[in-house]
């Protein structure tokens, strides 16, 4: 037969703060995880940019389109790009 174990404190309580501990967890590994991909679109355009090259994105109506990496450069970066 099984015994029963007493638990001491109260465990919902402890189990919240554990939650909210890992909920903070996640968002900061988000966070970093989002900052990696903001630098490494950065580098990418640039690179393009460089070269001279376009990236393809979607418009509004989901279709495609080539922007010029330059273009792109300036207008979310506030840069302007030389070529090679």
């Amino acid at each position: 037969m099984r015994k029963s174990i007493e638990v001491s404190g109260n465990r919902k309580d402890k189990d919240m703060d554990n939650m909210e501990n890992n909920n903070a967890d996640i968002r900061q590994i988000a966070k970093k995880w989002h900052e990696g991909l903001d630098l490494a679109e950065y580098a990418m355009i640039k690179e393009k940019a460089l070269k001279n090259d376009s990236l393809v994105m979607t418009d509004n109506q989901g279709g495609t389109v080539k922007v010029p990496a330059k273009e792109l450069l300036k207008i979310i970066y506030g840069e302007e790009q030389k070529s090679e």
